[in-house]
């Protein structure tokens, strides 16, 4: 997959943002996050659309541990706005969650994200 893919760049800033959160650097996860929901909104495909929500409440949390309270909320209301209508029954990725690679790795970012 070539960096031009949204689906590709989406991946990429989102690791970066996680790498910003795992150095406590949540002023720059915040704006690696919302890069990468940025870019990951131009792909067509329904698996892009639902990372886009989870990039956005991403950004929120990571506005939250920066001390934004006000985008932090804002954010995730916008997300379970966004979440809502989506049928887990249409879609794998809504129904099972990420690959199990992701759920190790980004479930230990979401503890540390809520514990801060």
């Amino acid at each position: 997959m070539e960096l031009r893919e949204p689906a590709a760049r989406a991946y990429m800033l989102r690791e970066a943002a996680i790498s910003a959160a795992e150095l406590v650097e949540w002023a720059e996860a915040r704006e690696w996050f919302a890069a990468a929901r940025q870019v990951a909104s131009n792909a067509a495909s329904t698996n892009m659309k639902l990372m886009v929500i989870g990039l956005r409440a991403d950004e929120a949390l990571a506005a939250y541990q920066a001390g934004d309270l006000v985008a932090a909320l804002n954010g995730l209301d916008t997300a379970l706005d966004e979440i809502a209508p989506v049928d887990p029954a249409g879609s794998i990725a809504a129904a099972s969650g990420p690959p199990p690679r992701h759920q190790n790795r980004h479930g230990a970012l979401g503890g540390r994200l809520c514990r801060r």
